[in-house]
């Protein structure tokens, strides 16, 4: 969302100040489709060139993971939240001893089998247990 913001912002401004200081649109989308062929070509074309193949595959992919969104959605948030409230609030109820056990093995926790996508996570799993 935050890069088709960023895009339009980019478009509005370009256009905009070239509208403002009297050009004409009709001029620009006329030779548009063979401006951008000729730019978008030689920017993909240098950077083609001037990298190897595995950086130009990361970079495919980390576009296409930009224009995907995130991993994480809002109800991922939530869980994330009510699971730490759990956790906190059996500490607080129980001490250490009581949390003990669902930091030792999460995967066998009540707490943490409620929320099978965080658990799937072991980076949030072993970040959250340490």
């Amino acid at each position: 969302m935050l890069n088709a913001v960023g895009l339009l912002i980019i478009v509005v401004c370009v256009f905009g100040s070239f509208i403002m200081s009297g050009g004409k649109m009709g001029i620009i989308l006329e030779a548009l489709p063979h401006e951008l062929m000729a730019i978008a070509g030689a920017a993909i074309g240098a950077f083609i060139v001037s990298n190897s193949l595995p950086t130009v595959k990361l970079a495919g992919k980390g576009l296409l993971r930009a224009f995907k969104g995130g991993k994480w959605k809002h109800a991922d948030y939530l869980d994330l939240l009510t699971l730490l409230f759990q956790l906190l609030n059996t500490f607080r109820k129980g001490g250490a001893t009581a949390i003990e056990p669902h930091l030792d093995a999460p995967e066998g926790s009540a707490i943490f089998s409620q929320y099978p996508r965080i658990l799937r996570d072991h980076h949030l799993v072993a970040f959250i247990c340490d």
